[in-house]
């Protein structure tokens, strides 16, 4: 669906970017629609719900098929697995179109019969789109043909400085005190992310550091462990669960420092978000974040699963206004030259056009 996650953002700067003289996309969605759709609307993007309901839904797929058949697109670019799958299951032997896909995570929780079914359909795939080194590493081990890989990274755009206003509203709503130094983390609450090595963290933080709070934008199943963990440890009036916001982005950009204890990714886009606002990251030391982050130069790494260490970095930078405000400029410099949403739709008009031709 088309929710305020990483993935449907990269789609959606994607699908607005693409030069209109040359492409004119269509963007069909399995699920339901959300909060993007607007975006894509007001840039005159068509937005079509498949409305599947189950796994393995006949009637959508069967709607997408039909999309196919009228529509007749030169390419197909298809996002994350049950797309990937959907979209090239869907496409007819006979004048089909190009298909491209997107594996954006190193999937390890596929059981043998999606990875089964994910390499009978690469010969129905022209290219395979990876977001980072990690990910195009992954699929080479799963014998995708290297001529068929493309690392195209993702991308964001520039983020304004704190504005001391919505600053102040957001404590108020947290009911935190007006000086009060934030940290924060946003993502899926999910296992992958192991949000309780940054509750560890920040409960011995708060022993550090006077007047440090910690926000916690997303929702997912691990939420009400990680809620009753915060009471454990005696720091629940602390912290805040914000739940999945609209304005994560704004949130972000109000930090102090910006946390993520991920075991793995495939690209972090909260990551990209706090770099593009000038916020210091502390990150686990795996190597998709080590794509962004430069180690003293743009943030820190932690070892994974030490919420010690993520303690012990932060209070450094807390105490450190200077080397704060070095990691902020150098941050924001690497995210507009090295990941903007202009290289990041070249990238891809490059490879539209090389697929067309073959």
């Amino acid at each position: 669906m088309l929710d305020g996650s990483g993935d449907e953002k990269q789609l959606t700067r994607l699908a607005t970017h693409l030069p209109k003289n040359e492409f004119s996309p269509t963007v069909a969605v399995l699920t339901h629609l959300g909060p993007n759709e607007e975006t894509l609307k007001k840039q005159g993007i068509r937005t079509i719900p498949l409305q599947k309901r189950w796994k393995y839904d006949p009637v959508a797929f069967g709607r997408l098929r039909s999309l196919i058949q009228k529509e007749k697109p030169d390419v197909l670019h298809s996002w994350m697995f049950s797309a990937n799958a959907y979209g090239r299951l869907a496409i007819r032997r006979h004048h089909a179109p190009k298909m491209v896909i997107s594996q954006r995570y190193i999937d390890r929780w596929k059981n043998d019969l999606k990875n089964k079914l994910e390499r009978g359909l690469l010969s129905r795939t022209d290219s395979v789109i990876c977001n980072s080194q990690q990910v195009v590493d992954f699929n080479r081990k799963r014998h995708v043909p290297f001529d068929r890989l493309r690392l195209i990274p993702d991308a964001v755009e520039p983020i304004e400085k704190k504005n001391p206003q919505s600053r102040e509203k957001l404590l108020a709503d947290c009911n935190f005190p007006a000086d009060a130094i934030l940290v924060g983390f946003v993502g899926r609450l999910t296992s992958q992310k192991r949000v309780h090595d940054l509750i560890w963290g920040f409960q011995i933080l708060r022993q550090l550091v006077d007047n440090v709070f910690f926000l916690i934008v997303g929702d997912g199943p691990e939420r009400y462990r990680l809620e009753k963990l915060t009471v454990n440890f005696s720091c629940s009036h602390l912290v805040r669960f914000l739940g999945h916001r609209r304005d994560s982005q704004t949130i972000i950009s109000l930090l102090d420092v910006f946390w993520q204890g991920s075991e793995f990714e495939g690209i972090s886009e909260s990551i990209m978000e706090a770099m593009a606002a000038g916020v210091p990251v502390v990150a686990s030391d795996i190597p998709p974040n080590r794509e962004l982050v430069v180690e003293g130069k743009t943030g820190y790494f932690a070892p994974l699963g030490e919420g010690t260490k993520f303690a012990q970095i932060t209070e450094k930078l807390l105490r450190n206004q200077s080397m704060r405000t070095k990691l902020a400029l150098e941050s924001r410099k690497r995210m507009q030259t090295n990941f903007s949403v202009e290289a990041m739709v070249e990238s891809h008009c490059k490879l539209y056009r090389e697929v067309l031709e073959g």
